[in-house]
């Protein structure tokens, strides 16, 4: 399967959508990273505190969508100060 990640109309303009979607594509290059990429079926919500910036991420089994605001019903949800929530991706 080739993993897909998409951002839906709108999300290019979200700072916090195109930062996730190029972290989690150069994530993915690792095989380790895509096989959990792939087994993923959530939706993570994510809020800027310091902007009131909002994304949703919708992971479908290899599959990510983001998007500008929020999209359903979350399974996580994130919010805190803007450099709090671009350094997610250094947590073990």
């Amino acid at each position: 399967m080739t993993p897909i990640v998409d951002l839906a109309p709108g999300a290019d303009t979200s700072v916090i959508a195109r930062y996730f979607a190029d972290r989690i594509r150069e994530a993915i290059e690792k095989p380790r990273l895509l096989q959990s990429f792939v087994a993923m079926k959530a939706t993570v919500f994510v809020v800027d505190f310091d902007s009131g910036e909002a994304a949703t991420l919708r992971f479908d089994h290899g599959r990510l969508t983001l998007h500008e605001g929020t999209i359903g019903m979350p399974t996580v949800t994130f919010g805190g100060p803007r450099n709090a929530l671009l350094s997610l991706d250094r947590v073990k």
